[in-house]
């Protein structure tokens, strides 16, 4: 089962919408980014989560919202109403939101616990910005991105590393996998040998019938009568 970072949630325009208010209630998520796009037909949540998440875990949170905020998710056509990972890049959702967020409209609004969608170079919409955006930033701004985008190299080469860790105890594990698959296969190639030898040795050991002598016929005299006088 895929784990992705990035999660949009479609629903019905007339339900609440799903910002860091609610997003606090789950804190296991640990979302810190959250775009809103409010349309007359639907309503679209972006998250962006600081761990990996599976679909069944979104799906579980959006269940308790159903019940506690009445929030029920919507699908799009062509897609579900949870999209995560790639998928969401070509969602029509998403390509509104960017349209909105670029053309400062009121129906877009966001949360993020770091910077803001023009300082924080790591955000999910900051490569969408149009360059006006982050092209006239202050000298303070600049260098509070300049630090955002340093903490985050440093993350993401602790991540590599850690990957790395994992893939070459991955490549040892399946490489000690094949060894014990050999050692298994040549275990059972001698019990089969073992098996057949033994066999034969219970056949060889196996008690013989003796063979049984016809029994030697009886001769019987022959009683002779004297001629009558």
């Amino acid at each position: 089962m895929p784990r992705c970072r990035k999660v949009l949630v479609s629903y019905g325009s007339s339900c609440e919408s799903i910002g860091s208010s609610i997003l606090e209630l789950y804190p296991h998520l640990k979302i810190d980014e959250c775009y809103t796009l409010s349309q007359r037909d639907l309503k679209y949540t972006l998250m962006h989560s600081q761990v990996r998440l599976v679909r069944s875990t979104i799906s579980a949170m959006l269940k308790d919202v159903e019940m506690t905020h009445g929030i029920k998710c919507s699908p799009v056509f062509g897609y579900d109403g949870i999209s995560m990972g790639d998928e969401i890049d070509s969602h029509p959702g998403f390509k509104l939101m960017v349209e909105h967020m670029n053309s400062k409209s009121h129906l877009f609004s966001y949360w993020m616990s770091n910077g803001s969608l023009e300082t924080n170079a790591r955000g999910l919409l900051y490569r969408y910005l149009p360059r006006s955006s982050t092209g006239t930033l202050s000298k303070s701004q600049l260098l509070s991105q300049n630090e955002t985008l340093l903490r985050q190299y440093e993350i993401m080469l602790q991540e590599n590393k850690m990957l790395q860790e994992k893939t070459a105890m991955m490549e040892t594990l399946q490489i000690q996998a094949e060894e014990l698959k050999r050692e298994n296969e040549a275990l059972r190639s001698e019990i089969s040998s073992l098996r057949f030898k033994l066999e034969i040795v219970e056949i060889a050991n196996r008690p013989r019938r003796k063979r049984q002598e016809p029994e030697a016929a009886t001769n019987h005299p022959t009683e002779t009568h004297s001629p009558s006088p």
